[in-house]
């Protein structure tokens, strides 16, 4: 039989282990993420840099866009529209 102080420390086992696994799993995501974002920086940024866009602004105008489009495509044509000043 187990003592009632161990009990307790048997349970932190799967909930650590599950807590690192999520932890793992939102580092991944947010890589992706960034990784997507600056494909599309890197698409945009001929167009963007000659109207005195700064990489930061570059990258909000990104990261705020993306996700209103169903496609990459769609969101680039939006983000170079917003640098034109067709937006």
């Amino acid at each position: 039989m187990v003592e009632p102080n161990k009990r307790h420390y048997l349970g932190t086992g799967p909930v650590m282990v599950g807590l690192l696994v999520a932890g793992v799993f939102m580092l991944h995501a947010a890589a992706k993420a960034a990784q997507r974002e600056n494909r599309i920086v890197e698409r945009i940024r001929p167009v963007c840099a000659h109207n005195r866009f700064t990489n930061e602004e570059m990258h909000r105008l990104v990261r705020f866009t993306y996700g209103a489009w169903r496609t990459k495509e769609e969101a680039v044509q939006a983000v170079v529209a917003l640098c034109r000043g067709n937006g």
